[in-house]
């Protein structure tokens, strides 16, 4: 039925709320779909483990901007404070992944857009399929 994400911090607005997260049902992200979305891969630092370290982080946000240029959606927070946050991620909960939903809000209804991180940690689960190379014919 539904996934649970019982190991997973969310911040808003780089806030960790945890479990307490609430965000209007009137934003038009959930109404429509209107916002912006990015997953940044969170890797093992060289020098720790259980320490995460985003991979082409700036290839993810210049892709973030222009999605965000290309829909007309203001970015509520500067790019370099979306680093910050996302490489804080990665040091506090560790490898996974940090999945980013900037929303719209919802102006006439007083609902600020809001800037959502979702902190996943890697599956312990195996990949269901292998790749397996063959020559064409």
């Amino acid at each position: 039925c539904c996934r649970g994400f019982s190991s997973s911090a969310v911040h808003i607005n780089g806030v960790p709320v945890g479990h307490a997260a609430s965000i209007s049902v009137h934003d038009l992200t959930f109404v429509r779909g209107d916002g912006a979305f990015e997953v940044v891969s969170l890797l093992p630092s060289p020098a720790s483990a259980q320490k995460g370290v985003p991979v082409g982080l700036q290839l993810h946000l210049d892709r973030l901007e222009a999605t965000c240029r290309s829909i007309r959606l203001k970015l509520a927070q500067p790019l370099e404070r979306i680093a910050g946050w996302i490489r804080g991620m990665g040091q506090h909960q560790g490898p996974g992944s940090c999945r980013i939903v900037l929303t719209r809000g919802q102006p006439t209804k007083g609902v600020e857009p809001q800037c959502i991180m979702i902190h996943e940690p890697p599956s312990d689960q195996p990949a269901p399929l292998k790749l397996k190379s063959f020559a064409a014919p």
